[in-house]
C-alpha cells in the first residue's frame, strides 16, 4: 500500500511506501484500507485497529475525529484494542494510547505512554 505524497507546493509527487512489502506477502496479517468518513467503510470487526501517526488534530478537524472514532468503535469486537500513536518531532518519545472497546461499547483507556495521544479525550466522550 503506497500514497503519492507532495513535500512542498509546487514540488513533484512521490511514492510512499506505507506497508512493507514483507509485511503484505507475509500471510500473518491483512491489510485493509477504507474511506473512514464512510459510515460503514470497513463492514467487519477487528481484533485489533492500530493508527500511527494519522489521527491527530495536525490532519483532522474535532468534528472529523470524532466521526472516525465513532467508526473505529463501530468494527472492535467487545475486548478489541485501539492503538493509537504518534511520533514527535521535537524529542524521541513517542506519544500514545491503547484503548480496548469495554462490554457497554466505549473506549477505555488500557495504557498510556509519552503523554498519552491527544485525541484521548475525543475517545472517552465516544457514546456506547
Amino acid at each position: 500500500m503506497s500514497v503519492l505524497w507532495r513535500e512542498k507546493a509546487g514540488c513533484s509527487k512521490r511514492q510512499v511506501t506505507l506497508v512493507s512489502r514483507d509485511l503484505e506477502v507475509s500471510g500473518r496479517l491483512k491489510i485493509y484500507e477504507a474511506n473512514l468518513f464512510e459510515l460503514g467503510a470497513l463492514a467487519r470487526k477487528f481484533d485489533m485497529v492500530r493508527a500511527a501517526n494519522i489521527l491527530n488534530f495536525a490532519y483532522f478537524s474535532e468534528v472529523q475525529l470524532k466521526a472516525i472514532l465513532e467508526q473505529l468503535s463501530l468494527c472492535l469486537q467487545v475486548g478489541s484494542f485501539l492503538v493509537v500513536v504518534r511520533s514527535r518531532e521535537d524529542r524521541s518519545q513517542n506519544d500514545g494510547t491503547v484503548f480496548v472497546k469495554s462490554a457497554n461499547g466505549t473506549l477505555e483507556v488500557v495504557e498510556r505512554f509519552g503523554n498519552g495521544s491527544e485525541i484521548e479525550p475525543l475517545a472517552a466522550k465516544l457514546c456506547a
